[in-house]
Order: structure tokens, then sequence, then C-alpha cells
């Protein structure tokens, strides 16, 4: 079985419908899972912000709920995320972002073509993934020479 085979895309789709699923079922919990573990979630937010400026075009890929993007305090702030009621969650609480529902596998939302970021932020993402280099390789499309890739897992 390659990857190009048929029966490897239609097991990485139902990997990925599986994952949507169970992203979708924690939305609501999310915000009280962060409280519960805020000690992690402080230090993971002073370390991106100590390399995102504040007012600097930011994509966050795996975005949840919107906190960590929102604290970065963008100029313009994208947030993509596998889970449309984490996405809805999200903007509710933060209608000042651009929040998108998107596979970070791919990127391949019409909102995106065009755009680059001077930061592309990925938090507790690359663990979650079916095909990391196809995520880094997608990322190729958003980001420029200049651009900062910040990775926390």
């Amino acid at each position: 079985m390659t990857a190009g085979s048929p029966s490897f895309r239609a097991r990485e789709e139902a990997q990925r419908e599986r994952r949507r699923a169970e992203y979708d079922r924690w939305a609501e919990e999310r915000d009280r899972w962060r409280a519960k573990n805020r000690a992690y979630y402080q230090a993971i937010e002073r370390l991106v912000k100590f390399v995102v400026p504040p007012g600097a075009s930011v994509l966050e890929v795996g975005c949840g709920t919107g906190e960590l993007l929102a604290s970065l305090r963008p100029g313009r702030g994208v947030g993509i995320d596998l889970s449309s009621k984490q996405i809805e969650i999200a903007r509710r609480k933060h209608p000042e972002l651009d929040l998108l529902v998107g596979d970070a596998e791919t990127l391949d939302l019409p909102e995106l073509a065009g755009q680059t970021f001077d930061y592309v932020v990925l938090s507790d993402v690359v663990g979650a993934l079916f095909d990391v280099w196809a995520a880094f390789r997608a990322l190729r499309r958003v980001c420029t020479s200049r651009t900062r890739v910040v990775v926390t897992y």
C-alpha cells in the first residue's frame, strides 16, 4: 500500500474524521481544561509572546478556542482549526480574529489564497497530525522567506 493508493487515502481521511469528531466533542470542555492546566498554558503563552511581537500578522494552526492567538495581540490574526465547534466558540469569544475551519495538513482554504504571515504558530499540534511533512509543505503557501514558524509541543 503506497501513500497515493486509494485505500491509504481512505484510511487517512477516516482518521482525520475521527480526530475532527473527537475535537468537536471536547470543544465545550476546552476552556475548563485550559483553566485546570493554567500554568502550562501560561508558560506557552509567555514563550510565544517572547518570539512574536504585538501587531504582527499571525496565523495560528490548531487555534482551538483562540486564546493563544488573541493573547498575542496580532495586527492581523488568523486561526485555523479542524473542529468547527471550537471555531464557533472562538468566534464568539474573539470577534477581532479571522477564524476558519480547516485542515493543517492541506491549508486548502480559499480565504488563505495569496496571504502570507510574519509568524505562523503551531502549539501542541504536531503530535495530532497524521502527516507532519504534508502540514509543513502546506505552510510554504502562507510563508515568505522572512516568516518565522513557532512550534511548541
